[in-house]
């Protein structure tokens, strides 16, 4: 029996501690009034995700029903009513950031998450903080997901097959009609390097933030509210060795909706003679020049810390808003 399916493969990620108007299903349950249809997700695009537990929403139409399935990482059997879909999926494990902010409906079915303030270290709390009272959005990293969405899924009994439009589909013969779902990433990975660190010994703590990111995502189109961003934040690690500054970060990205938001990264430094400074840099064109908005590598040169004769010191930890020095730094292309 074949089946082609409408789902389009995307590549980004999410949580749920909301399920609004969805009807949480259990697998295989046998009534004789729904079909009975194998979910088989192929990870051919993200061989290296193992999520334990995959969540499947199926929205009707109009939206008058959505029923909800936890599956396998390889799929499972469920039962459903005959009819035309829109179908939403990602994983559902290991997720303590991301929320479901809207499921309601197929087309407002969106992720965001936290602001950050109560179970992150005192530090990164105090950027949070800071970042506030500059009356700024601020929302913490994602946790990694994958996920895939697609429309105008027809599910009929027509002498064993599952019809519907995408011709690109994956037709399967194993027995039963088939839905197959390629999850892809649905959350970007930003990496970044500083190079030519001066004094780095100086640096006691580190922090840093990106700014225009997108603050949620909605799951129909893999694209984010325009009428907001936000700044994320993130823990910088450091090679004194190489006079270096780096690390990576989850982020919902940039999207083209929010592609002429600035996009400004910033560094605080906590130095180990209780100094604090904040150096920022404008990376606008490297992320939005990336040839793969999901991956995202910004590289800065050539940062001179303050020389402190006290390296070693853990610096104090000044948690308060004010009385960052802040030097604005350009890019050098």
């Amino acid at each position: 029996m074949k089946a082609r399916v409408d789902i389009k493969y995307w590549v980004i990620t999410l949580i749920i501690f909301v399920l609004g108007g969805c009807v949480h299903k259990e697998l295989c349950e046998d009534h004789s009034h729904v079909e009975r249809i194998l979910i088989n997700f192929d990870w051919s695009k993200s061989p290296e995700a193992n999520p334990k537990v995959m969540r499947l929403y199926m929205y009707n139409q109009n939206n008058s029903n959505c029923e909800i399935y936890e599956l396998p990482k390889d799929g499972g059997i469920i039962d459903i009513q005959k009819g035309i879909y829109n179908i939403i999926c990602f994983n559902w494990d290991n997720l303590d950031a991301t929320f479901l902010l809207d499921d309601a409906t197929f087309e407002t079915h969106t992720l965001a998450t936290r602001e950050g303030d109560y179970i992150e270290d005192v530090v990164t709390r105090s950027i949070v903080k800071y970042i506030k009272s500059q009356e700024d959005t601020v929302r913490i990293e994602p946790n990694m997901m994958w996920g895939a969405s697609g429309k105008g899924v027809q599910i009929e009994q027509n002498d064993g097959d599952i019809v519907s439009y995408d011709s690109q589909s994956v037709n399967s013969t194993i027995g039963m009609p088939t839905i197959t779902i390629f999850p892809s990433p649905i959350v970007a990975r930003y990496t970044f390097e500083i190079n030519k660190v001066t004094n780095i010994r100086s640096a006691a703590k580190l922090r840093g933030t990106l700014s225009g990111m997108g603050a949620t995502l909605m799951m129909s189109d893999m694209t984010t509210d325009p009428s907001y961003t936000a700044k994320v934040p993130f823990e910088p690690k450091m090679n004194v060795e190489r006079n270096q500054i780096y690390g990576e970060f989850f982020t919902f990205g940039n999207f083209d909706n929010i592609n002429n938001v600035k996009k400004e990264f910033s560094l605080f430094v906590w130095l180990s003679n209780k100094e604090k400074y904040l150096y920022r840099w404008d990376v606008s064109s490297q992320v939005s020049s990336a040839s793969d908005k999901y991956n995202v590598h910004i590289v800065l040169d050539s940062l001179t810390l303050p020389e402190t004769f006290d390296v070693g010191g853990n610096g104090g930890f000044d948690v308060d808003v004010e009385g960052w020095d802040e030097e604005y730094i350009d890019v050098e292309m």
